[in-house]
């Protein structure tokens, strides 16, 4: 194990201390891994070194040595031949090293930065990725990437003075994107830059947690601080709608339904439903669980509500019907909690993503499990579906985007 600068290695049958390896470089010691056949050691440090060991006979003995990267190193692996070693940093970098000499054989960037959103365009999809904020600066780095079928491309990087998490949204079309902008002079404000570019063009006042962009781009629905949200047109930043909300709390999670036509928001205890064009309501949601709303998704047409909810039991997602508030269905969504939902074409069954990473395909009405889907090893903090309805795409805080054929 590494205790600071040491790794002690014990006899796995007597249990006694077998060699002590004194690890040199920058930092103490953040991650270790033993290679498939046990013959190699690679261990990473928080200061960005990376030391690789080979045993022979019963002891280890140093190969490879090198400074990777000026941040911390947060994963090693390597492939079941143990002839190469992929090492990963916090700064968003991955390389691969082929042993025993070191020789780098690749090196990305930014592909390991938490997935903020996604979108998919034409031809295309939009991924906007973000980097932890630097120590000296109160300042986060967001990267727009484009997918396309030449590869992936990092279009732009934008500098925020906000935290992006949990509130930046792409358009549906990765034309826009929204995040918190403060003003220098302190005032609360929302951003919108094209990304082709990486040019804001409009900065909106106001604060709020709650952000969404309505399904063909033109419009945003904008919480504010004091209660309920905007109705914003996205090309001018004029309000065209104040709707109203239910407590004095500001709702934080807002959704549109697929065809734009209602708007939800939910303030973590009650929901909202509005019709767009008219302002008009819809009996409030309120469910008697007393349990945390944690994700909304409205269906096409918007019949239904989906609702995911998190308390001692576990998650469970419940299904409401949005003329009457009244339940249709509940069922159990796992131990963790349920962070993302999405209807599939014609409501014909809903996606989960989980806070362990975990996707789930649920039927339609009745909540029955038609699918999991395993590969991420951390939050999912998106999902969206693609325009014809045959692939779901899912982001994760792992860095990962993964795309689901649902043919």
């Amino acid at each position: 194990m590494g205790i600071a600068r040491e790794v002690y290695l014990y006899s796995g049958g007597e249990g006694s201390l077998g060699q002590q390896l004194s690890i040199s470089g920058r930092g103490a010691i953040r991650h270790l891994i033993f290679s498939p056949d046990s013959r190699w050691l690679a261990v990473g440090t928080d200061g960005g070194t990376v030391q690789v060991w080979e045993q022979v006979g019963m002891r280890f003995h140093l190969r490879w040595q090198g400074e990777v990267s000026e941040s911390a190193i947060v994963g090693l692996t390597f492939d079941p031949e143990g002839l190469r070693l992929a090492i990963a940093s916090s700064g968003g970098a991955l390389e691969i090293r082929r042993l025993p000499e070191g020789t780098q054989e690749g090196h990305w960037e930014g592909y390991l930065e938490p997935v903020l959103d996604l979108a998919f365009g034409k031809d295309q999809l939009w991924i906007a990725t973000y980097s932890q904020r630097p120590i000296d600066t109160p300042q986060w780095i967001v990267s727009l990437w484009r997918v396309t079928g030449h590869g992936v491309q990092r279009v732009q990087r934008l500098t925020l003075s906000a935290e992006p998490m949990a509130a930046l949204s792409l358009s549906p079309d990765g034309r826009w994107a929204l995040a918190p902008d403060p003003h220098p002079a302190g005032a609360a404000g929302w951003g919108i830059w094209r990304t082709a570019d990486g040019t804001r063009m409009l900065w909106i006042p106001g604060g709020g947690s709650g952000a969404a962009f309505s399904p063909d781009g033109e419009l945003l629905a904008l919480s504010d601080s004091e209660g309920g949200f905007r109705l914003i047109r996205r090309a001018d930043g004029q309000m065209i709608r104040h709707l109203g909300w239910l407590s004095e709390k500001p709702p934080a999670l807002v959704t549109f339904s697929p065809d734009g036509t209602w708007v939800a928001a939910s303030d973590g205890r009650e929901i909202g439903i509005w019709h767009v064009s008219t302002g008009a309501r819809w009996p409030p949601v309120r469910p008697t669980t007393g349990m945390a709303i944690e994700a909304l998704a409205l269906s096409d047409g918007g019949e239904w509500l989906a609702v995911a909810e998190r308390g001692l039991p576990g998650a469970w997602i419940a299904l409401y019907a949005t003329a009457t508030g009244q339940p249709v269905a509940r069922w159990p969504a796992g131990s963790e909690a349920v962070l993302r939902l999405t209807f599939g074409p014609g409501n014909t069954w809903l996606a989960s993503g989980t806070g362990d990473g975990m996707i789930r395909i649920w039927r339609m009405p009745d909540g029955a499990l038609l699918q999991s889907l395993n590969g991420h090893t951390d939050a999912i903090v998106t999902l969206k579906l693609s325009p014809d309805g045959q692939t779901l795409a899912s982001g994760s805080i792992d860095g990962t985007v993964r795309l689901w054929s649902l043919r």
